[in-house]
């Protein structure tokens, strides 16, 4: 404040006044981000075809004041809790009053594959050909997705005859997680027959998401990124993190802590207008 507000302003009891004098958190300051795998030619006709265009947002932040892994369920509920974030994400305002604050599931994410060598067994257990195509099955529907090809029936099928081919570690991987967003796409997905530009788009928007570094220590390439699932808690009834509840509504924040980097990946599956 100037010295003129200050000598206008009534006397204050001194906690009052070191309250009101605390400087606020510096917002988050979005900046420019568009992965060139989604927003080039190519990437955007991909995105339209697989019911993603306009409904997947990949949006990047740049914060201050340090990052701490321990801390990650009030770091995350402060970035949806910003106005400006949930605005840039398309998501419709709720009441003022209404914050992320214990309203989040917020899962660390493991991020430790290094090549697309985590894929190959889609080949070796003849879930693919040679040249990417699908193998096809029996046509079923699952949460408004229908599973017609072998991979789509091992994400979906409760029951499928495939479901040991990943494990459960292997699952909780990120790159598996972007794998399966893009794999079910959104609710108009016109599904490919041949698995390659879902592979393809999968590798380009890990690299882009994610930061590296050379282990002092080993030598070896390491992933210094970290990544976080976020869901709205069950008993979150106030605040909304989608317009429309959906098992397939998805949303990821990665974290880079040197470049104090938040990049937020966030599909509502449909949209706001389906389901």
């Amino acid at each position: 404040p100037t010295a003129t507000a200050m000598s206008s302003a009534p006397a204050q009891p001194p906690a009052a006044a070191a309250a009101a004098t605390a400087p606020s958190p510096p917002p988050l300051v979005e900046v420019a981000f568009e992965p060139a795998c989604l927003g080039e030619r190519a990437g955007a006709e991909r995105m339209l075809r697989w019911g993603l265009k306009d409904h997947l947002k990949v949006k990047r932040f740049k914060f201050s004041g340090r990052f701490q892994a321990d801390g990650a369920d009030q770091f995350v509920s402060g970035i949806f809790s910003s106005p400006e974030v949930m605005a840039s994400l398309g998501v419709t305002a709720t009441s003022a009053s209404s914050t992320a604050a214990g309203a989040l599931s917020v899962a660390p994410v493991a991020s430790t594959v290094l090549n697309m060598g985590f894929f190959d067994v889609l080949e070796t257990e003849n879930m693919m050909g040679a040249n990417g195509y699908l193998r096809k099955c029996m046509p079923e529907t699952y949460d408004n997705v229908e599973s017609d090809n072998l991979i789509v029936d091992m994400m979906l099928n409760p029951d499928s005859e495939n479901l040991a081919v990943y494990t459960q570690a292997q699952k909780a991987e990120f790159i598996y997680h972007l794998f399966k967003l893009f794999f079910v796409g959104g609710a108009m997905h016109q599904r490919d027959d041949y698995a390659n530009e879902y592979l393809e788009t999968t590798k380009a928007l890990y690299k882009e998401l994610l930061t590296v570094h050379k282990s002092a220590r080993t030598g070896k390439i390491e992933i210094s990124s970290q990544i976080f699932e976020v869901a709205k808690a069950n008993d979150a009834a106030e605040f909304k993190l989608y317009d429309r509840e959906h098992p397939h509504n998805k949303c990821y924040v990665v974290v880079d802590a040197v470049k104090k980097l938040a990049t937020v990946v966030y599909l509502p599956f449909g949209g706001s207008t389906l389901f």
